[in-house]
């Protein structure tokens, strides 16, 4: 079983504990998010890149932070990290 989409975003927190609940266990953590500005780097717009960064590399490790606690009690436990695609 899994998490959607929709359950759990990038930026909800708690997410290791409710999955722990939810299904006793945390298998993977499975880092699939992330933002790419499309404007000109001239173009200066700097809250573009402090939100590529925060999604792309905070988010990321703060999931991460979040789920070691938990894989290491259970002795395994994998991340993948993919990055999104552009649609």
């Amino acid at each position: 079983m899994r998490f959607s989409p929709e359950e759990c975003g990038v930026t909800e927190q708690g997410f290791v504990q409710e999955a722990q609940d939810r299904f006793g266990h945390v298998d993977v953590l499975i880092g699939n998010a992330g933002v790419m500005p499309l404007s000109r780097l001239d173009a200066g717009m700097v809250e573009e890149w402090d939100r590529m960064i925060d999604v792309n590399v905070r988010r990321l490790l703060y999931g991460v932070a979040a789920v070691l606690p938990c894989f290491e009690a259970q002795g395994s436990g994998h991340i993948v990290v993919r990055p999104a695609r552009q649609r």
